[in-house]
């Protein structure tokens, strides 16, 4: 595909900008993601992006927000699945500042900080057909 996407947030803006490198012209918008978040990391499998939570746009304690773009349907859809890690004493996750990368179908992401303050040094693997983090 000679296709380039950047995906951005900004003030209220959420967009998906496409731009042909074939024909040096940038494409209609593609479809936007779901909700508005920052800090949040993004990964390519050849046929999706996927977003990991981020921050500004939910307040719970209990659960990440998993955004996929699927390229050919030019749609966004998303998983909602518990946090791989312990959320005891916390107002709400905002897991952001993370990494996240695909490997072996399976998306693994890296770090971040959630609430305030608190720095997450680990690695977790996410099996996105199966909605789940797994060990």
């Amino acid at each position: 595909d000679d296709i380039l996407y950047a995906i951005g947030m900004d003030g209220a803006s959420k967009t998906v900008n496409r731009f042909d490198t074939v024909s040096n012209q940038w494409l209609a918008n593609g479809a936007e993601p779901l909700f508005k978040v920052t800090g949040a990391c993004i990964a390519y499998n050849g046929t999706h992006f996927v977003m990991v939570d981020g921050y500004g746009y939910k307040s719970s304690t209990r659960f990440v927000y998993i955004q996929f773009y699927d390229i050919a349907r030019d749609a966004w859809s998303m998983h909602t699945v518990e946090a791989p890690f312990n959320t005891t004493g916390l107002s709400r996750i905002d897991w952001r500042y993370q990494y996240c990368a695909f490997a072996d179908d399976k998306l693994y992401i890296f770090g971040g900080k959630i609430g305030g303050s608190t720095y997450l040094d680990g690695m977790w693997r996410y099996d996105t057909l199966n909605q789940q983090f797994i060990s």
